[in-house]
């Protein structure tokens, strides 16, 4: 019943290269007439670029990881006759997009020298690709500041870009491969779904199913009091996505560093620390996709409940997210009978984003986000979770199927060394309310 709002999602497999002489409609269940992207489905299977699956879908909303893009783009730029590596499928493909530019060093990076192409990619990273690969075959619509700037005003979260991003997003723009969503949003952090993939590689081979895009008149510098405004304190993070409340980047941060050697870190400096450490078991890097993972782990097996039914699956699910130390198993015990005696069914969203995380001084990991919930069953009509103390639901009245919302951080603790751990690498500390 959960509905995790997370902006990088690995959500699927793009199938690529199976000749088919039926389009879209007629062979894949899950697409039907009239969808926007039916005709680039249609021309990329035609074109033996993509496939469906073997259960005859093709899950246009799936998201695309990075190597079966990047397989993509070779196949539709004319590389037909790259095989596929003998220990990792897409090795060939990597070597081949590396030769040719259109893969950096530090592209999909998780630490010095490895790399993760099997995440989905986002649709920053698929910009960036899509405008090294057109590099010296077609001309550059944008040679000067004064053209950045006119087209920049097309993507409406422009200032929030990371700086070595503006200008090839910018770019691709202003080709006309990419038009960003109706609400003007380029929304760069989400990942690429199957359906925008064929329409992008199909824009990408061929001119003629490019938008026409004029130069706007307007610059950026005109219409600054329309775009999104980027937090106070943004420099604390290694990116800013625009989907997230400014208000969750802005918050004052919980157990900051008071003293030189104090183990706090912004997101920013976790985000950029690709030295392995074995206090979290990889890189600042790789602790940031863990802390994501543990947090819908756990927020699931709390919120995403039906206590009316087996309490007893429900109570070993949550005490798997806690150390077996201090009393924490009756307080789960005790948590669990109360949901249960109060017959609560609950469902969650959590919005929330990589650059939601950061480490506090004591070295203990956090994330934060915006929990909203909707109680289907809950006979004391209270808003019952682990933070009833500083959790201004828990002191109201809550009518069922009616959504709430509320800010809160998750403090996960690394479970190694501890004297009872034996189930999880990182243990949840503690759920707050943040204001």
């Amino acid at each position: 019943m959960n509905k995790v709002l997370n902006t990088a999602m690995i959500t699927g497999i793009m199938a690529v290269g199976l000749a088919v002489n039926v389009n879209a409609v007629g062979r894949f269940s899950d697409v039907n007439d009239g969808e926007w992207y039916l005709k680039n489905v249609d021309k990329l299977v035609e074109k033996n670029i993509v496939a469906g699956f073997p259960d005859g879908t093709f899950k246009p909303n799936n998201g695309v990881q990075a190597d079966q893009f990047i397989k993509m783009m070779l196949i539709g730029l004319g590389d037909n006759d790259i095989q596929n590596g003998t220990e990792y499928w897409a090795s060939e493909y990597i070597k081949k997009a590396t030769e040719l530019n259109i893969l950096r060093t530090d592209d999909f990076e998780i630490y010095h020298g490895s790399y993760d192409y099997t995440r989905a990619i986002t649709r920053e990273e698929m910009a960036i690709l899509i405008n090294r690969a057109l590099a010296g075959k077609e001309d550059d619509v944008i040679d000067a500041i004064e053209d950045q700037k006119a087209y920049a005003t097309l993507i409406k979260e422009y200032p929030l870009l990371a700086d070595t991003s503006k200008s090839p997003i910018t770019e691709v723009y202003a080709k006309g491969i990419l038009i960003g969503y109706p609400d003007g949003y380029f929304k760069p952090y989400r990942s690429l779904t199957r359906a925008e993939a064929t329409t992008v590689i199909l824009r990408l081979i061929d001119i003629d199913e490019r938008a026409k895009v004029t130069k706007p008149t307007n610059t950026i510098d005109d219409v600054e009091n329309d775009t999104v405004k980027l937090p106070k304190n943004a420099a604390d993070f290694y990116r800013i996505n625009p989907e997230i409340p400014v208000e969750l980047y802005e918050y004052a941060y919980n157990q900051k560093a008071k003293y030189e050697d104090d183990a706090f870190r912004s997101n920013k400096e976790l985000y950029n620390d690709l030295v392995y450490n074995s206090v979290y078991s990889g890189t600042g890097r790789q602790v940031i996709s863990k802390i994501r993972g543990y947090a819908t782990e756990y927020l699931d097996s709390v919120y995403n409940m039906d206590y009316t039914k087996d309490s007893m699956g429900i109570r070993d699910a949550i005490r798997y997210h806690f150390n077996d130390v201090y009393g924490n198993e009756k307080f789960v015990d005790n948590y669990v009978k109360n949901m249960k005696d109060n017959k609560i069914i609950s469902k969650y969203e959590f919005l929330t984003d990589d650059s939601l995380v950061y480490q506090d001084q004591t070295g203990d990991i956090r994330i934060r986000g915006k929990l909203r919930i909707m109680y289907l069953s809950n006979v004391n009509k209270k808003c019952i979770t682990f933070d009833n103390t500083t959790n201004d639901l828990h002191n109201g009245v809550i009518e069922t199927n009616k959504w709430y919302e509320e800010d809160i951080e998750l403090r996960f603790v690394n479970a190694f060394g501890q004297a009872l751990w034996n189930r999880t690498e990182f243990v949840l500390g503690a759920e707050y309310s943040i204001k």
